[in-house]
């Protein structure tokens, strides 16, 4: 997977407000690289303060939040809702936006995603007039307005708070995307649709057909940006929604994107994110930056895959040919059995000291990776010292020993979700329990928040993980 020459849509506040005025030092750098960069958004809520400053544009719009995208042709900037386009004409020091589209129709691509592929334009879904569509459209360089290109079928979409899966191959020119489990028209009493929940479509910017590539539970799904190997949806992960793979992270890596999103003076929080030089990079609405290494060793395959892959009811009819592979394939793994077969034979001949030693060598790795870390033992221990007490932990309580209290929401949602689910799966591994050691209930009061405990049976355990 090579570096893509596209940017997914971001939103930020004032970066260029006058004309020839001096860029900040991120946008220097993306102006000035060669290769293609990939933007995406960290926080999903709409930034009121734009990034061009655009008089003649009715107020209403300016809401709308605007987006960048860069591709072989240059930098362009998008008003959400206004289908208008800018283009930056000026170096990596200063420059201008000048508007080069002749777009009339508005209020239809609100939230909308906008991005480039190859010397392309395309904006696709959005919500305008009381709808959700799942339009693709396409810029017209030469009429300087957008076409519609014709689909097989759409799915409605629009950029929400909940789960958001967005992924370009630029390999094979297809567009990922999550279902959003809603219908098009948003004037309904229910527009609940359970047949697009937690569903994965792909749509081949080749030929425009859109095929449904599996189904997957997005509620465990973020978007902290992308990098050349898929998207990182964690501190933990990174998900290939292509070659339906999901990699886990370093612990290295886990605790430098954790320090780097959650350190207490970041506030406001970052808006952005992009893939630039082996780093991932996170941007602040001031432009003020930082950026963690990644590098392919700190990836790992992990065993579980993103989604359980869409069974077509059209099998294609069994031919000769097809059998002759099917003769083939099955000679080929009886000769790999009677290896493997032969190997295990030859293993058997250890003696029983050597077994018990490898045995032991193993566990003692096994338990090495799966080690808390310093700010999971922190919070476990906060959690089990109030459960000590018969107290349930709050949110509130886990956001401060996580140092997310000025995040945005959905950072805090992410931060607490990931940490407790690293500290159970690897308590789980490391003394093969099935059961959650931190658990939580839905407050009394409040039945759309929680509240979290140490279960009572594993206190022993907790306490030797912590003080042993």
């Amino acid at each position: 997977m090579f570096f893509r020459t596209w940017f997914i849509p971001f939103l930020l506040s004032p970066i260029i407000l006058l004309s020839k005025e001096k860029t900040p030092p991120f946008l220097t750098r993306v102006i000035s690289h060669k290769g293609g960069i990939l933007f995406s958004p960290i926080n999903y809520t709409v930034s009121p303060s734009p990034i061009l400053e655009i008089k003649d544009l009715h107020p209403s719009f300016r809401q709308g939040g605007q987006v960048l995208a860069k591709n072989s042709r240059g930098l362009f900037l998008t008003n959400l809702g206004t289908g208008r386009i800018y283009e930056w004409t000026g170096n990596e020091i200063k420059g201008d936006w000048k508007r080069i589209d002749s777009t009339f129709y508005t209020g239809y691509n609100f939230l909308s995603f906008f991005f480039p592929l190859d010397s392309s334009l395309y904006s696709f879904g959005g919500i305008g007039f009381w709808r959700s569509n799942g339009n693709l459209r396409k810029f017209n360089f030469k009429s300087k307005e957008w076409n519609a290109e014709f689909l097989n079928t759409s799915i409605p979409w629009h950029r929400n708070n909940q789960s958001v899966f967005l992924y370009i191959d630029s390999v094979h020119r297809c567009l990922y995307f999550n279902g959003t489990g809603k219908k098009s028209d948003l004037n309904l009493t229910n527009t609940t649709d359970s047949s697009t929940l937690n569903k994965i479509f792909k749509i081949d910017l080749t030929n425009n057909q859109l095929y449904t590539v599996g189904s997957t539970d997005l509620s465990k799904i973020g978007d902290l940006g992308e990098t050349p190997w898929g998207v990182l949806t964690s501190f933990r992960t990174i998900i290939d929604p292509v070659n339906n793979k999901v990699y886990d992270l370093s612990i290295n890596v886990q605790e430098d994107l954790y320090t780097c999103l959650s350190r207490a003076d970041r506030n406001p929080y970052f808006q952005m994110s992009f893939w630039m030089d082996s780093s991932i990079y996170f941007v602040k609405n001031s432009g003020e930056y930082d950026s963690v290494i990644i590098h392919q060793r700190d990836l790992t395959l992990s065993q579980n895959t993103f989604y359980t892959p869409f069974i077509s009811a059209d099998i294609p009819k069994e031919t000769n040919n097809d059998k002759i592979l099917f003769y083939l394939g099955g000679s080929a793994l009886l000769a790999m059995g009677l290896v493997l077969y032969r190997k295990q034979q030859k293993s058997s001949i250890l003696s029983e000291k050597q077994k018990i030693k490898l045995s032991s060598l193993k566990e003692d790795v096994f338990k090495n990776l799966a080690a808390l870390n310093e700010i999971e033992k922190s919070l476990l221990r906060l959690i089990y010292e109030r459960s000590l007490d018969d107290q349930m932990t709050q949110i509130p309580e886990i956001n401060t020993a996580l140092g997310t209290t000025n995040k945005n929401i959905e950072i805090q949602k992410r931060l607490r979700s990931d940490t407790i689910s690293s500290i159970n799966e690897k308590l789980s591994m490391r003394h093969k329990i099935s059961s959650a050691v931190i658990q939580r209930k839905r407050t009394e009061f409040d039945a759309r928040s929680f509240e979290y405990f140490i279960n009572k049976k594993h206190y022993e355990l907790v306490d030797t993980e912590l003080f042993s």
